[in-house]
């Protein structure tokens, strides 16, 4: 039976469950983020040829034999993989070690920061988990860290912060936006402001190319060089369908943002770093590419933030509408990426 189709089975099962009839305990959920690590790093190490990118990693991983072999990747990316091919392990192994990295950080940070936790892994398998697992590898790890540091950003944990952003940005540049993203958790910004600044966005958007290499040039040279690299090789601009999903998805936190606030004390400071995934997005929504992958950085956030909602004091109408619009959501992202050829169906390494 296809592996796609168990696991959105089980996984569907286990969401109703937790949301609809009781959560489960903390022994429970610490049990299902094992199972779920385990499982879904194993199901991305025994694939071939399933990804996008799956052949160009594995040149890359055959090819990195020595520190400075590929030296336009981030320095710890290429140490990381020379050592573990030093300690013995074959090119393609290494992608199931990838894989548990990025899902012991993803899940370790949805168990810590999620009301609904069981719900929450479901989403990113569904969301996420095909984008950043079996191909952005390097981004994957980012957001897996992304997800960790979120109670030490919360709690003001600096020097935990720092070790860990810099090791992201050892693995891929996108991880100096958790530096980023640990300043703008204290600048204060009330709903009305949050409305009065999603206005002015999309203006920007609709404005983009008259200024954008007024953008470019204010930038500092990394993000300059990146972003000069994605203009060459890609041309096209985010599209309106782009952000007005976004818009979508921003619109029930701000609709029920008084309620959301007091009902729970982390909601704020984790919307205000999804927004500023919205406000970069904007700002660079020139270049595709450049806006998506800073975009998605931020909006992994989605998997904590959506059960929020799902705690509100709420008729129980309203909280089952939101529980399955945001299932059939996720749903048809899940589907589209399975459209592809490459993600689908999947092929196992084994012989046969």
């Amino acid at each position: 039976m296809n592996v796609y189709f168990v696991s959105y089975i089980i996984m569907f099962l286990l969401s109703v469950k937790e949301v609809v009839i009781q959560q489960y305990s903390k022994k429970q959920i610490r049990f299902f983020v094992f199972l779920f690590i385990l499982s879904f790093s194993f199901l991305a190490g025994i694939r071939f040829g399933i990804g996008t990118d799956f052949f160009r990693y594995l040149i890359i991983f055959e090819s990195i034999n020595h520190y400075h072999d590929y030296e336009y990747l981030e320095p710890g990316f290429r140490l990381v993989v020379s050592m573990l091919k030093m300690m013995g392990f074959s090119s393609y192994s290494l992608f199931f070690i990838f894989s548990l990295f990025t899902l012991y950080f993803m899940f370790e940070g949805i168990r810590k920061k999620s009301v609904y936790p069981i719900f929450s892994s479901f989403i990113f398998i569904l969301v996420f988990y095909i984008g950043y697992v079996f191909n952005g590898i390097r981004q994957g790890v980012v957001m897996g860290i992304f997800l960790y540091l979120l109670k030490d950003i919360e709690e003001r944990n600096y020097k935990k912060v720092f070790i860990f952003a810099l090791i992201s940005i050892s693995v891929h540049t996108s991880g100096i936006f958790i530096f980023i993203a640990y300043f703008f958790y204290n600048i204060m910004i009330t709903r009305r402001r949050y409305f009065s600044l999603t206005v002015l966005l999309l203006v920007i958007f609709l404005t983009n190319r008259y200024f954008s290499n007024f953008v470019i040039d204010i930038m500092p040279n990394f993000v300059k060089t990146k972003l000069i690299i994605y203009s060459d090789n890609f041309e096209v601009s985010v599209d309106s369908l782009g952000i007005l999903q976004r818009v979508l998805l921003l619109f029930p936190f701000l609709f029920y943002y008084p309620k959301l606030i007091r009902s729970n004390n982390s909601f704020e400071g984790l919307f205000k770093l999804y927004f500023l995934g919205f406000i970069l997005y904007c700002i660079f929504s020139f270049q595709e590419m450049f806006a998506t992958r800073i975009n998605m950085l931020f909006r992994v956030l989605e998997i904590v933030l959506f059960p929020f909602l799902l705690k509100l004091d709420i008729n129980k109408y309203e909280k089952s509408f939101i529980f399955f619009i945001v299932i059939i959501w996720a749903s048809l992202l899940f589907l589209s990426e399975l459209k592809n050829p490459a993600n689908f169906p999947f092929v196992f390494f084994f012989p046969k």
